[in-house]
């Protein structure tokens, strides 16, 4: 039986014990068809010219083995390192933060284009954006894409309350919430006038999407591998806050997953398959009419499977990876 081997390319600089590259990968090796896990962080000087200067095929790397596991000081992705070429792998995971610049995605295109790459560079230059949402109106709340402040002010006459998410941001940063007198710039709270007067003087580019009263109720992220719906954790905002993302205050716990968006999951799907996405996150919100419904997709170093893993176990990985793998042996034989 043919065994496999396995690039994965992140970069360490940020991460935190929650990240599920750690728990995954560790389990990834163990698979009964993987000859080998590699990992290269591009947070090391050594391979600081691969990326940002888009400048070699090669990459200092490092074995992983089931013992894995996140270290304070990042010493695993410095010490004991192999030379290779990109082209010595079978499969290539992508785990780097965004964002990732167009020139960036299309370098990791070519430079991987004769292996099977988990998400695709060229998906995530589509799928990664928030303006890739407005594709799918019926399963997301009313959004408009604003290049000017008239297209806000636009938008703002349709709904009493917006929220502007900037196209280039992740992770909840730089949301902006505007009702009919006042401003809220992530937590503080400024004149609608002379913010808009500012931002008349700016390029500028927004997703502006219907603010949802019941923001409160929390913000869903379902973790989907290779068409399976792996788990949700719900993050709910903290008291007196609008804002569910966890570096603004907010909490997770697990919960359970809706009819609704298990068809969301299933619309949503096939597009992303075409674009070569195998692994993705949603994040839904409820509507004013108590409806869960889409409003984000997340397909750039997909997190919440250490969540899932910390309420459901150990089995959930291992289902975890081994749809990552079938993923991967499906795309091959596509081939």
């Amino acid at each position: 039986m043919k065994k496999f081997t396995v690039l994965i390319i992140t970069n360490h600089s940020a991460h935190t014990a929650e990240n599920s590259l750690y728990i995954m990968a560790s389990m990834l090796v163990q698979h009964e068809l993987c000859a080998s896990v590699d990992v290269a962080s591009l947070g090391i000087s050594e391979n600081g010219a691969f990326l940002k200067n888009k400048s070699s095929s090669s990459l200092w790397v490092k074995p992983i083995d089931a013992t894995f596991q996140f270290v304070e000081n990042g010493m695993f992705f410095k010490d004991g390192l192999n030379k290779k070429e990109s082209t010595e792998y079978d499969f290539v995971w992508l785990r780097l933060p965004p964002p990732l610049s167009k020139d960036q995605l299309d370098f990791l295109e070519e430079t991987f284009k004769n292996q099977v790459i988990i998400n695709k560079p060229s998906g995530i230059e589509i799928a990664g954006t928030k303006e890739y949402l407005l594709n799918f109106p019926t399963l997301c709340p009313p959004m408009q894409f604003c290049k000017t402040v008239d297209d806000i002010i636009d938008f703002t006459e349709k709904h009493e309350e917006i929220v502007l998410k900037p196209t280039n941001s992740y992770g909840g940063k730089g949301l902006i919430r505007i009702d009919k007198e006042n401003v809220w710039i992530e937590h503080k709270k400024v004149s609608k006038y002379a913010f808009l007067k500012e931002l008349n003087q700016k390029e500028i580019e927004y997703l502006a999407v219907k603010y949802l009263k019941k923001v409160h109720e929390g913000d869903k992220r379902i973790v989907v591998i290779n068409g399976k719906i792996f788990g949700a954790t719900l993050r709910i905002p903290a008291e007196n806050s609008w804002l569910c993302n966890i570096a603004s205050g907010g909490t997770s716990v697990d919960t359970d997953i809706t009819e609704d968006e298990i068809k969301i999951v299933q619309k949503v799907n096939p597009f992303l398959k075409e674009l070569g996405i195998g692994m993705y996150g949603i994040d839904t919100l409820t509507n004013d009419e108590g409806t869960r419904i889409l409003s984000e997709i997340n397909v750039t170093s997909v997190g919440g499977i250490y969540q899932l893993h910390k309420n459901k176990g150990i089995t959930v990985i291992q289902e975890a990876v081994n749809e990552l793998m079938i993923f991967f042996i499906d795309k091959t034989n596509e081939k």
